[in-house]
C-alpha cells in the first residue's frame, strides 16, 4: 500500500514567492499547499493534518512568528520553519525560537538545495513524532 504524501504548507503574501516554492518542490514527494496569509494558513491547517509549515515573517495581518506560535499551540506535531529576509534581526529570530519553537530559518531568497534538505529533515522529524490524541491534549489520563 503506498504511503500517503506528507502535507507541506507554504505561507506568503507574495504570489510570486508561493509559485516559486511550488515550482521548487514539484518533484519532491510532498503534497504542497499554499496560503496567502495567516488566516488562510489557519484554515488550511484546520482542514487537514499538516507535517510542515513554511511561513514568511512579514505579512499583513498575522505575521509569520505569530502564525507559527499558533501552529505550535494548535498542532504541536507540525514542524515550523520561518522564511525571512531579516535573518539576522534578533527581533524576529528570538521570538521565532522562544515563542514559536521554529525548527529552522530559511533565508529569503532561499537556496534550493538547503530548502529540500531542510524539508527532508523536517519530514523525518514529523514522522518520528507520535500523534497527540485529543484526550492527551485535553489533559485526560
Amino acid at each position: 500500500m503506498p504511503r500517503e504524501k506528507l502535507r507541506i504548507l507554504c505561507v506568503d503574501d507574495e504570489p510570486l514567492i508561493l509559485r516559486a516554492l511550488e515550482r521548487e518542490l514539484r518533484r519532491e514527494p510532498y503534497e504542497v499547499v499554499t496560503a496567502s496569509g495567516g488566516s488562510d494558513a489557519i484554515a488550511a491547517i484546520k482542514a487537514a493534518p499538516t507535517a510542515v509549515v513554511i511561513s514568511d515573517e512579514h505579512m499583513p495581518g498575522l505575521g509569520g512568528v505569530a502564525l507559527l506560535q499558533w501552529v505550535k499551540e494548535s498542532s504541536p506535531r507540525t514542524i515550523r520553519i520561518l522564511l525571512t529576509q531579516h535573518f539576522d534581526d534578533p527581533n524576529v529570530t528570538i521570538p521565532a525560537i522562544n515563542c514559536a519553537a521554529c525548527f529552522w530559518f530559511l533565508r529569503k531568497p532561499w537556496d534550493a538545495e538547503e530548502l529540500r534538505a531542510v524539508l527532508r529533515e523536517a519530514c523525518e522529524r514529523y514522522a518520528r513524532t507520535e500523534p497527540v490524541s485529543e484526550r492527551a491534549r485535553e489533559g485526560a489520563p
